[in-house]
Formats: C-alpha cells, structure tokens, sequence
C-alpha cells in the first residue's frame, strides 16, 4: 500500500491509498490496475476543488511511480452520491460491476490510464 497526501502549499487537504494488493482482486481481475481506497478530504478544504483537482492529477501520478499500472479501480459506496459525482468529474466511470463489502453495495469504477493519455 502507498500513502499518498495531497498538499495546498503545507497544508494536507486530501488523502488516500493506492493499493497494489489482493484487495484489488475483489473489484476486477487485472493484474495491471491498481485500487484507489481511502479517498478523503479534509472538511476544512471540502468544495474547494483540491479533490477533483487530485483525481485530475492521478493518472499522471500513476504513469510516473506506476508505469506497470495501466487502470485505477476504485469501489464506491452506491448511496455515496456525491462521491459518485467526482469520480465521474475525475474521468472515471460505472464499470456497471458491484461488490458486496462491508459497508454495502459497491459501485466499482475504472479510470484507464492508456485511454486517457492516448485521447490527451
């Protein structure tokens, strides 16, 4: 698992894991992705931008540190409205898969990194 901050200046304004484990197997079958989990930003700096501007700013991250990684996969909470809203502004989308985790139904979403730097 890596732990990666997101900073404004020294200020921490969003956090999340990228995890290259087993878990990532619960949502796809690809060896080449990578599960986005852990996905928060600080109230203080909620509504900002600094999530959206995160997620924008991903895939670039990943293709640097990750070159082996060709998809992100996250699973989202299916009552997460909102969360559900940014990951599709963040370039991700519906793979139309659920997983049953703890917390309820999961909506499991892909960002593929080789689509989005070949149409950018």
């Amino acid at each position: 698992m890596h732990r990666i901050l997101a900073l404004n200046h020294d200020d921490l304004v969003t956090f999340f894991v990228l995890d290259e484990g087993r878990d990532k197997y619960d949502y796809t079958d690809r060896t080449d992705s990578i599960l986005l989990r852990s996905f928060s930003t600080d109230s203080r700096y909620a509504r900002k931008g600094f999530a959206l501007q995160a997620l924008k700013e991903l895939p670039a991250f990943v293709q640097e540190k990750f070159p082996h990684i060709k998809t992100i996969i996250l699973g989202v909470n299916q009552e997460n409205t909102k969360a559900i809203q940014l990951y599709k502004k963040g370039g991700f989308y519906d793979t139309g898969r659920k997983y049953s985790g703890r917390k309820g139904w999961q909506l499991i979403f892909e960002l593929p990194i080789y689509q989005y730097y070949s149409t950018n």
